[in-house]
């Protein structure tokens, strides 16, 4: 099976990107780079002092929200999605306004799988949520070192839901 990729967080990371004057190359490779520490959590002098997410946060939650809504990087997102396309992923989400757009939107058929891990939740300190709007919802638990058991769980989930629609 093969999907476009797509996430909604692509539209922050081009503005961060224009806003810093950080290249594109600079910005991922700190973004990604976990050893010994996560570099994202650490301050940057190239952008204010401030971590890549705390920047990110700032860009969102004091800039586009606030000015565009909260459904602009959901509104931005389901403009990216190619008319062609018969199937979309997105790896990311946190929030239910960024999928409204994709659900009011009937020419979709939009389903959430959302991955567990034992240890890893989103608290209180954590802006972020499970996304709980979209009506097709299914939990896929994560077993450490056996990433090939969730991706068939997925395209078994995905393959069944295929099957559903075409059986209407």
């Amino acid at each position: 099976m093969f999907a476009d990729h797509l996430q909604f967080k692509d539209r922050l990371f081009e503005l961060a990107l224009e806003v810093s004057g950080v290249t594109n190359s600079e910005w991922f490779e700190r973004y990604e780079n976990r050893e010994p520490v996560d570099m994202k959590e650490e301050p940057w002098d190239l952008l204010g002092g401030l971590s890549q997410r705390q920047f990110l946060i700032r860009i969102s939650e004091d800039w586009i929200k606030p000015t565009f809504g909260v459904r602009y990087f959901g509104e931005f997102a389901r403009s990216r999605i190619p008319e062609t396309v018969n199937d979309c992923v997105f790896t990311d989400s946190g929030f239910n306004d960024e999928c409204w757009p994709l659900l009011e939107d009937e020419g979709l058929d939009v389903i959430c799988i959302r991955l567990r891990r034992d240890g890893f939740v989103f608290d209180s300190t954590d802006s972020r949520g499970y996304v709980t709007c979209v009506p097709k919802t299914f939990d896929i638990r994560l077993t450490e070192g056996e990433p090939e058991k969730a991706a068939e769980s997925i395209a078994f989930l995905l393959d069944t839901e295929r099957e559903l629609a075409c059986a209407v």
